[in-house]
């Protein structure tokens, strides 16, 4: 009964069974939330607008802005809005493709401390996080223009869904690793959690996790 609705789903067809995740390369966990950002766009959208994607390097926290091109002048007063929320980030991580790697960036970048840096050219595993990210917001996407939903209003579900879901990486919702408090999504609190180890359990997870990556990059050069 289940399989035969599954397999009469449109959406369910169109998303399908998600496929192993790529190797990435491991890179060290950030000392706390908010210090080190990664940002990348996703689109274009059938409107021909972007979504510009800023996710949290510690909390894997996303933040999803819509924008109508990729210029700087565009950009720039989207990250100010960001910025005014969460803080000046230390480090920001992109690849090196417009506008990243233009001066005007550059000069918004240097104005307020933030150290760029940049992905490895023609690796979108060099900003895994954010491409990890874009995969369930594509398919969530995809599945309201399926079934007739507004975009933006799913664009919004499904940050909440994803923000306050255990992250594949840490086990811990992004949320709660930013703001160190849980927050209620559609789910029901069935237990309030000790917050104080939640940052060490996240620490020690991507740790296991790390050292998986490692022997897997190993054994394919053996």
């Amino acid at each position: 009964m289940v399989k035969t609705t599954l397999d009469r789903c449109l959406t369910c067809q169109a998303l399908g069974q998600p496929g192993p995740p790529a190797p990435i390369t491991p890179t060290t966990m950030p000392d706390e939330p908010w210090q080190t950002v990664l940002v990348d766009f996703y689109g274009p959208l059938p409107t021909g607008e972007y979504l510009l994607v800023v996710v949290d390097r510690y909390s894997r926290f996303p933040k999803v802005e819509i924008v109508h091109c990729t210029r700087a002048s565009t950009v720039i007063p989207k990250l100010d809005k960001i910025f005014a929320v969460h803080g000046i980030p230390t480090l920001l991580k992109s690849d090196n493709g417009p506008p990243f790697n233009g001066e005007e960036y550059q000069r918004y970048l240097t104005a307020l401390g933030i150290k760029a840096i940049f992905s490895t050219p023609k690796s979108p595993q060099g900003n895994a996080e954010v491409e990890r990210f874009m995969q369930p917001l594509g398919k969530s996407l995809k599945a309201a223009k399926l079934d007739g939903r507004p975009r933006k209003q799913e664009l919004s579900r499904f940050l909440l869904h994803y923000r306050t879901t255990p992250h594949c990486t840490t086990g811990v919702p992004p949320s709660e690793l930013l703001f160190n408090r849980q927050v209620q999504g559609k789910l029901p609190i069935l237990q309030k959690r000790n917050l104080v180890n939640r940052h060490d359990e996240a620490r020690e997870k991507e740790g296991v996790l790390k050292t998986e990556q490692t022997r897997w990059i190993y054994k394919q050069f053996i």
